[in-house]
């Protein structure tokens, strides 16, 4: 309209009043022209914001199975609860870090699992996980982590995002703000994990691991075994409440001999589950045979399958030296020994043997 307006200066013979109310009204339609385009734009949302982005939730599901546990989630609960309160009341700058570590098979993972569900509700932004394992013989750097992370916020990466240091600058500027929950699987030492935290306090981290990490900040929680009593639960809800009840001294071997390990007893119970012409007195004496045990703590070649996989991982973390203590420790028929016997068995001083 305003081109049109212009264009009738030429082709018509107007006074002059005329002409100068023609241009203040085809300057006037540019104007608003402008005016509506760069609103427009403005309004236009900005990439992970559209109608078409939803929030990442990367959360594993939780195991049907999933049994006791119940001082863990409500420790958990209160150590939430708390955080939530210092940032209302400005006293915490910092995102809540929460480690919890044990031996391997122990159950760390289903833990945090289920209390990630639980408060799924307080982080609108979404839940972030990785495995940092990821394949036993190749785990998973950090910056991959990173770059994974900062994709399924919708960050649209280059081909080259570059370095540790510029993917960190980039994962506290789009996590500024935000409430994420970020959950760190199978970390082996705190270096790995230290560049994946966000500096934001509405986030929060979850984090399992073998060993603590003693990193700043950091709530620790070691989980330790079942009780007989939650071990025998386990294997019921996997085997059938019936056959445990009908054997109820078996299913006490069974547990014992799986050393109260939640990945062990939930083997047990798959292979009962799987085999009703088994009884439970033929399970607990084919584990009775120390030599074949392992065989049947295996339903698969990876870490939630197999038992023989779990303590290969710890044993592959191990330095030179414990791993020939823990050699020469399965030549003793004791089940348990001071300390001092490590200090005679490597050769060593009671105080490096024992440490």
């Amino acid at each position: 309209m305003a081109s049109i307006l212009a264009t009738s200066l030429d082709v018509w013979d107007l006074p002059t009043e005329a002409k100068v109310g023609v241009t203040v009204l085809a300057a006037l339609l540019v104007g608003l022209l402008t005016w509506a385009t760069a609103g427009s734009r403005a309004e236009k949302p900005a990439a992970g914001d559209g109608p078409s982005w939803r929030p990442p939730d990367q959360w594993p599901p939780v195991a049907a199975h999933f049994t006791g546990r119940t001082e863990s989630l409500a420790e958990l609960r209160r150590v939430f609860a708390g955080h939530q309160r210092s940032r209302g009341r400005d006293e915490d700058n910092s995102p809540l870090v929460v480690s919890v570590y044990g031996r391997g098979g122990v159950g760390k993972s289903m833990l945090i699992a289920r209390f990630g569900h639980e408060v799924a509700d307080r982080f609108p932004d979404g839940r972030l996980y990785a495995d940092l394992r990821g394949a036993v013989e190749a785990p998973i750097q950090p910056e991959e982590v990173l770059i994974g992370f900062l994709r399924a916020l919708g960050v649209r990466l280059t081909t080259d995002p570059g370095g540790p240091a510029e993917l960190r600058k980039l994962w506290l500027t789009w996590t500024k703000g935000k409430r994420i929950l970020i959950g760190l699987d199978n970390a082996q030492d705190g270096d790995r994990v230290k560049d994946l935290i966000p500096a934001e306090p509405g986030c929060a981290v979850m984090i399992t691991s073998r060993q603590p990490l003693f990193l700043l900040n950091t709530y620790d929680k070691q989980l330790s075994v079942f009780s007989e009593a939650q071990g025998v639960e386990l294997l019921a809800r996997l085997a059938g409440d019936d056959r445990v009840a009908a054997d109820l001294e078996s299913a006490q071997e069974i547990v014992q001999m799986c050393d109260h390990l939640p990945l062990a007893i939930s083997i047990c119970g798959g292979r009962l589950a799987t085999r009703e012409n088994w009884t439970l007195r033929e399970l607990a004496d084919r584990l009775r045979d120390e030599r074949r045990r392992l065989d049947h703590l295996e339903l698969a070649r990876r870490l939630d399958k197999s038992v023989r996989a779990s303590l290969q991982l710890s044993y592959d973390d191990c330095t030179g030296l414990q791993r020939r203590l823990l050699r020469l420790l399965s030549l003793l028929t004791a089940p348990d020994v001071p300390g001092w016997v490590a200090g005679e068995l490597l050769g060593a001083s009671e105080l490096d043997g024992a440490d």
